[in-house]
């Protein structure tokens, strides 16, 4: 009966932590939506699958500064504050550590790499020197926000578990398996030259 307890409440742990991360990809590309249907876009496509969702639109003009930066940061702002709801609701410690754990899923977003909101961002720098700046103080962001879910985290394991459990025990075996999948992550981000450091590259064409 144990070991039948123990897969049970483990299995709810794992599918608690599935639905908060695809819930809040859903969320981040809603808010991409949103801010995009409210600056006039004309047209907008919802991919919607088990394994992924993104969603595209067309304003049937190129969009200006204020535009891209607008739809780019509003994922971002629509992910974080589904974040902090879950973090600060009463009923469930084990989710509040979830949230906590998964904060660099959200900030990485915000890294000044090819394919994510934060290479985006960059662009819109007026000058090299501007948008050097700019992926700097991104790059610290998510440096900043990591180190702070990882001190959560680590002193949440030291405080409350006691690995007497089998929530706790996922918990810690989610906890090590992501820490790895998320560094890989950036190392697959961060292969070869910074892409604002480069002379000749997408950040300086018109």
């Amino acid at each position: 009966m144990e070991i039948i307890e123990f897969i049970i409440k483990s299995s709810q742990m794992l599918i608690i932590s599935s639905i908060y991360i695809y819930l809040s990809v859903i969320v981040h590309e809603i808010g991409h939506l949103v801010m995009a249907k409210i600056l006039g876009a004309k047209q907008t496509t919802v991919n919607f699958s088990l394994s992924k969702f993104n969603v595209r639109f067309n304003f049937g003009r190129k969009m200006n500064s204020e535009e891209d930066f607008s739809v780019t940061i509003a994922g971002v702002i629509f992910q974080f504050i589904l974040g902090l709801v879950c973090f600060f609701q009463p009923l469930s410690r084990e989710l509040t550590y979830l949230v906590a754990l998964y904060i660099p899923s959200i900030t990485i977003n915000i890294l000044p790499y090819n394919n994510l909101d934060g290479f985006h961002l960059v662009k819109l720098g007026k000058t090299d020197t501007i948008r050097s700046l700019l992926a700097k103080l991104l790059l610290l962001l998510f440096s900043i926000t990591t180190l702070i879910s990882i001190i959560y985290v680590t002193s949440s394991i030291y405080k409350y578990f006691r690995l007497t459990s089998p929530e706790e025990i996922t918990l810690i075996i989610i906890t090590f398996i992501y820490w790895i999948k998320l560094f890989l992550k950036i190392q697959k981000h961060m292969r070869g030259d910074f892409p604002w450091r480069k002379k000749q590259n997408i950040l300086s064409e018109k």
